[in-house]
């Protein structure tokens, strides 16, 4: 048997948002499955997970450094103003892909556009 969740129980409460009913046993009973159809096979079959994946766009992003702020300070920051970061400025940066650290790297000048040189690839 299912527990009800605390949250829904509460909102329930508050008359917002009403919970759907379980179906019975008895209306299941007579409600037929769907039929289930074999997927069609691949145009040519890929064994390499690498090479399945290989030309899905990613986004790399360069971390810096962190700060936390209120709201209140973000809405007080003025243009000039500096914000300190947690990092030294010949430290490492971050490169993350999917919310997680994949590699460090460096700052680098590669015609007078910033680029990241990598240093160290993460496990």
């Amino acid at each position: 048997m299912k527990t009800k969740d605390p949250y829904l129980s509460e909102l329930d409460a508050l008359g917002d948002f009403p919970q759907p009913e379980e179906p019975t046993d008895a209306q299941l009973e007579g409600t037929p499955l769907p039929e289930e159809t074999a997927p069609e096979p691949p145009a040519e079959p890929r064994t390499d997970s690498a090479a399945v994946a290989s030309d899905v766009p990613v986004e790399i992003v360069v971390v810096l450094g962190r700060r936390g702020l209120t709201v209140k300070d973000v809405m007080e920051l003025k243009s000039g103003q500096v914000v300190e970061l947690n990092r030294l400025p010949n430290e490492a940066v971050d490169l993350v892909v999917g919310g997680k650290v994949f590699a460090k790297g460096e700052l680098v000048e590669i015609e007078g556009k910033l680029g990241v040189r990598v240093l160290k690839l993460l496990k």
